[in-house]
């Protein structure tokens, strides 16, 4: 560039001043915004029903998340303990008798690592939900140090309880989930889902509209629910597993 096209570059921008830079700046935060947001109706009905987060309801939301993370633990202290003990003697000495129960137990652990996830995804208010998810994510390692620790301690028992005391304390989160769970609240989505509407609002204006039916969230997502979930879809019938193939989406999700 020549020395002149460079001076009449510096007078152009000169000449716009600070309000043509303050324009680019305003205009440039308008687009991050723009890209940031995914949801603009959501990000506006949160920021007009926030949720106390220190109400009696929240705090119930609070252990429907404990109980989910209880559920991550137990998953995570199982695979740490297998690891572990593997390596004691006398767990080798009844080895065919520990697989024999194992693989009675093992269809609970499944069954808990994919409901959980679920439901505290479900439950969770939408700007939450996140946190909860993490929160969840997190009991893996709640579960696996503490495994860790135990067996290290009881390494040197010479008899069965080296790998037996382990696996007494595995009852722990199992056994707080199992006494609970019966007291926590259905989702909404299964409501829903399963016919039941009014519970289904009662539940999303408790809690995730701080009781209040007119919460633009608890409007927001009663309308998601309705356009999404289908009373004659094939999650009704026990047999019928076409959704996961029926569309172009499905079928990726599936492969």
């Amino acid at each position: 560039m020549s020395h002149s096209s460079i001076e009449k570059h510096e007078a152009e921008k000169s000449a716009h001043g600070p309000s043509h830079i303050e324009h680019t700046h305003a205009s440039a935060l308008h687009d991050a915004e723009k890209k940031n947001v995914h949801s603009a109706a959501l990000v506006a009905a949160t920021a007009a029903g926030a949720l106390n987060p220190w109400s009696k309801e929240s705090f119930l939301l609070y252990l429907c998340c404990f109980i989910a993370f209880l559920c991550s633990c137990a998953n995570g202290y199982d695979g740490s303990l297998m690891t572990s003990i593997n390596g004691m003697d006398f767990y080798v000495n009844r080895f065919e008798q520990f697989i024999a129960g194992r693989f009675i137990l093992g269809f609970g652990v499944s069954i808990m690592t994919c409901a959980a996830p679920s439901y505290i995804i479900e439950v969770a208010p939408p700007q939450w939900r996140g946190r909860f998810a993490a929160f969840y994510n997190c009991g893996w390692f709640g579960g696996s140090i503490p495994a860790a620790a135990i067996t290290l301690g009881t390494e040197k028992i010479n008899s069965d309880l080296q790998w037996r005391l382990p696996l007494i304390f595995q009852c722990v989160p199992a056994g707080v989930v199992v006494l609970t769970v019966w007291f926590l609240p259905e989702s909404p989505r299964w409501l829903l889902a399963n016919g039941r509407d009014a519970e289904a609002k009662a539940f999303l204006t408790k809690y995730h509209g701080n009781g209040q039916e007119n919460n633009p969230v608890v409007a927001l997502e009663w309308q998601e629910f309705q356009d999404s979930i289908k009373l004659d879809a094939s999650d009704k019938r026990w047999w019928d597993y076409s959704e996961l193939v029926k569309t172009h989406s499905a079928r990726w999700r599936f492969l």
